[in-house]
């Protein structure tokens, strides 16, 4: 035991082992599979994506996540605990039904949220209330966030908008890239070219080439949308894509 949880090694024994070797990764159940796997000499893209544990001989990471949700580990960071969570969070809704259609949203099938992907295509909405938002012809507006001062200003007739930003067309292409590729699906390319009269490459060729060569971004003939890896460092990706203003 150790700090009352047992600790049970794992051992494997294959004949063409010429040398005996101990390794001190922790691991859990979970992980004997993609490891085993790996020894078999099975290709890793046919299960490395959708396998929840990892292989045990071929990793840096040392943890295992424990039945009452707390993670057992070496060197872990913030980050390190939080992509792990991600990762069963991902498979536990992946096995009752839920997909994933943007970076955070999960849903059953046929009943996304609707004004968030008109959000995130950067396409307009209106903001009724107090302290909504509005984003109509490349102008985003807020309204007052008091709730007397707002039911005052309807009273009065007046407007109750309090600040008001009309985009550049550096800042609709920027948010068009960053909330467009936090959907799975990715940028719709005919709608960039339609909507900005342009390649999206021909603005963004040094970006595209660089994540793609990193594995963080795939482009095709009608979208462009992040990995599994891009996803996870999703916030790294978009940074490149920031124009010079």
């Amino acid at each position: 035991l150790d700090d009352g949880n047992p600790i049970v090694p794992l051992i494997i024994y294959d004949k063409d082992i010429k040398e005996a070797k101990t390794l001190e990764t922790i691991g859990g159940q979970i992980d004997i599979m993609p490891t085993m796997l790996y020894l078999l000499g099975i290709d890793k893209s046919l299960y490395e994506n959708t396998a929840l544990g990892r292989n045990l001989l071929n990793t840096n990471r040392s943890y295992a996540v424990l039945t009452n949700g707390t993670i057992k580990g070496e060197n872990l960071s913030a980050e390190d605990e939080e992509r792990i969570m991600d990762k069963l969070t991902k498979n536990i809704l992946k096995e009752n039904g839920y997909h994933q259609y943007e970076i955070s949203n999960y849903a059953l099938n046929g009943i996304e949220c609707e004004h968030n992907k008109i959000y995130w295509s950067l396409e307009d909405y209106i903001g009724v209330g107090c302290a909504s938002s509005s984003y109509i012809n490349g102008i985003r507006k807020v309204n007052e966030s008091s709730i007397s001062k707002y039911i005052k200003k309807i009273k009065q007739n007046e407007n109750v908008v309090v600040e008001e930003h009309i985009n550049s067309i550096e800042d609709e292409i920027e948010e068009f890239i960053f909330m467009g590729l936090r959907m799975l699906k990715g940028i719709d390319l005919v709608k960039f070219k339609k909507k900005f009269g342009a390649n999206i490459g021909s603005i963004y060729s040094k970006a595209i080439e660089k994540n793609i060569k990193d594995g963080l971004l795939i482009l095709n003939n009608n979208n462009m949308f992040l990995t599994t890896k891009g996803i996870e460092v999703s916030n790294y990706v978009m940074s490149d894509f920031i124009l010079d203003k």
